[in-house]
């Protein structure tokens, strides 16, 4: 029995495998083993022993896993950055990027958690420099043969991440910044969205969805704290609507990008429950599921009612509207679209 790791790392597959456990077994106790590493980590006082336990078996086993994504994108940053638990982190990702290489969760996560003696390393090993990025030589590539076929989708993936790297806050204002620059930033970014979305003023579901109703409470708490209190509420009856039409969606449909430039990108969106935390043992939430792909890249988000919930009751500015009976309506409609389940 103890050799049996050594058995399959030679034959280059899992214990499981070797074992001819079928493969529905082992998706059910990698499901187990990722739910364990999720409890262990989410701690207050976090066990390190014990998640140093879990890693070698996820890492031996389940690599190849329909859930081993969960690994880098279940927010274990805090976790996987403990110093007693980082070089087994460590030999998980070098684990991982063997089976899937290139994955941008592991190259964020480990760019993140690595401490500065091992960062370069890591990066020297496992990333290029930005202009050698496959992304960009194949957008090279086919821009310079003048390939109009293959152009095009990298082309709108190109712009459409140059308009979400703009719609990041960080990107505008840094981590610093007073009212002005950030009242500032959201002003641009709804414009932003204005002059790339042609239809810029209706509540249509498109890719955009999580940005105009987050980017629509900001806007409104603007608005209420320059003393606009029935423009606020108007701004806020907007997002609630759109969050109606959005929670429309239960069956498998495609969006519409409202961009002229990007009229070929496929999006599509469809509901799905799903734990908004990552805590194992939380309840699932009704979300919609938003995504599109590319070439093996998948650009994805959830709509949660509960987050923009969260925002409007937390508002800069809110207290001046608790006595406004049009806010209480709004905060209803949005609570409305809140579903859970065990």
């Amino acid at each position: 029995m103890e050799l049996l790791p050594a058995i399959a790392n030679f034959f280059k597959i899992t214990v499981d495998k070797l074992m001819g456990i079928p493969d529905i077994e082992t998706e059910q106790k990698a499901h187990e083993a990722f739910d364990a590493l999720r409890r262990a980590s989410l701690k207050q006082n976090m066990d390190t022993n014990e998640v140093v336990s879990l890693l070698p078996e996820i890492r031996r086993n389940y690599m190849r896993s329909s859930e081993a994504w969960r690994l880098w994108c279940e927010g274990n940053d805090r976790c996987f950055s403990d110093q007693d638990i980082l070089p087994e982190v460590r030999l998980t990702a070098e684990a991982y990027l063997a089976v899937h290489p290139l994955d941008p969760h592991v190259l964020q996560t480990m760019a993140y958690i690595e401490d500065e003696e091992h960062i370069q390393s890591f990066l020297n090993k496992y990333s290029t420099v930005f202009d050698t990025l496959q992304r960009t030589l194949l957008y090279t590539r086919y821009l310079r043969r003048n390939d109009k076929e293959k152009l095009e989708p990298e082309r709108q993936y190109r712009f459409f991440n140059a308009v979400a790297t703009l719609l990041q806050p960080s990107v505008l204002k840094g981590l610093e910044s007073d009212d002005k620059n950030e009242n500032a930033a959201v002003k641009f970014q709804i414009r932003l969205l204005d002059i790339i979305r042609d239809n810029g003023n209706d509540n249509i579901p498109d890719c955009w969805v999580d940005d105009r109703l987050t980017l629509g409470i900001q806007d409104a708490s603007i608005s209420l704290r320059n003393g606009q209190t029935e423009e606020a509420i108007d701004k806020l009856n907007a997002v609630a609507s759109l969050l109606e039409e959005t929670m429309k969606i239960t069956q498998l449909q495609t969006l519409g990008t409202s961009c002229r430039w990007l009229d070929k990108m496929i999006w599509n969106a469809e509901e799905t429950w799903f734990r908004k935390s990552n805590n194992p043992d939380e309840h699932e939430e009704r979300a919609v599921y938003i995504n599109t792909s590319m070439d093996g890249m998948t650009t994805c988000y959830l709509i949660f009612p509960s987050t923009y919930y969260n925002q409007i009751t937390n508002m800069k500015g809110k207290e001046v509207l608790q006595t406004h009976p049009g806010f209480q309506t709004v905060v209803d409609r949005v609570k409305a679209f809140i579903v859970k389940r065990p």
